[in-house]
């Protein structure tokens, strides 16, 4: 990519605009300095970057809000300028932002985004204190049954941002959110929000496994064909039993049979036999014995 495409793929991403003198920067620490020409952040940036044309561009931004930094943050990480995007971390945490704040960048930014920092060597421990503060404002957010509430309402959004922006705040949330998703997805006046539930069970994880499964004894062909899929979103061999045992079994409706067959296509390259089938079980319902036997004070995870 050529320096003129990368400071134009920087202030489009970034939509800032340069500092103005009237206007001061309330994360910024006193300026020693009132008429000096390079910007704060200069000084903490090693010399040997301050000649790279798209950190020099990102700094000059009016940088003057929590969201305002982390965008400059993601720009710099993303043209592999972690060094560059270190001060600018360091200015955001020393501004000490609020729960509601952080919640609001987690909104912003999404949680993969926060896990990047965690990862990023170069920004430690910077990246990874801002990460666990912000994913537990996050987490504390989402735990009130009002929010879930919402959130659950955000899955049936018509706009994908709304619906994605509400699955990753569903998967922070974790356990209280199980219930609610599984109601939901037995709502059949809720058909526009069922598949953005099956990815919030999905984002959540094997925690989402037993509540699905439980439901699965409701009875109800419709809700049965909703788990099927919501299984086969979630993926893994426990969730593939229980597809298989749907797609194999004569005690349910055809229709619920079609979609787990459906469900185990996208796991596997081709639908299992019933044969198969009965070989997968007989082998999980084995390996879950002697586990079980192996280490008998355990709780075995079905």
């Amino acid at each position: 990519m050529t320096p003129l495409r990368l400071m134009l793929t920087v202030v489009c991403f970034l939509g800032l605009a340069a500092p103005a003198a009237a206007q001061p920067d309330p994360l910024a620490p006193a300026a020693a300095d009132p008429a000096a020409e390079q910007p704060a952040d200069a000084a903490a940036v090693p010399a040997n970057t301050r000649n790279d044309a798209i950190v020099r561009q990102v700094l000059d931004l009016r940088l003057d809000t929590p969201e305002r930094i982390l965008r400059a943050v993601r720009v710099l990480l993303d043209v592999g300028r972690p060094d560059a995007a270190r001060p600018l971390l360091e200015r955001l945490l020393d501004a000490n932002p609020d729960a509601a704040t952080l919640t609001a960048l987690v909104d912003e930014f999404g949680s993969p985004f926060f896990l990047r920092l965690a990862r990023e060597r170069a920004l430690e421990p910077l990246g990874t204190e801002l990460a666990q503060r912000a994913t537990d404002a996050a987490r504390a957010d989402v735990s009130d049954t009002t929010r879930i509430d919402d959130l659950l309402a955000d899955l049936g959004d018509p706009s994908r941002r709304v619906r994605a922006r509400a699955i990753d705040r569903l998967r922070t949330a974790g356990q209280p959110a199980l219930a609610p998703l599984v109601l939901l997805l037995a709502d059949d006046d809720r058909a526009a929000a069922h598949r953005a539930a099956g990815l919030a069970l999905a984002a959540i994880g094997e925690e989402s496994l037993p509540p699905l499964a439980a439901a699965l004894a409701a009875g109800d062909p419709a809700f049965q064909e909703r788990i099927a899929v919501a299984l086969a979103q979630l993926g893994g061999p426990d969730a593939a039993a229980y597809l298989l045992w749907l797609a194999h079994t004569d005690t349910v409706p055809e229709t619920v049979r079609t979609t787990a067959q459906a469900g185990l296509a996208q796991l596997f390259s081709s639908r299992p036999t019933t044969a198969q089938a009965a070989a997968h079980l007989r082998d999980r319902a084995r390996a879950q014995t002697e586990l079980a036997a192996l280490a008998p004070t355990a709780e075995v995870q079905r």
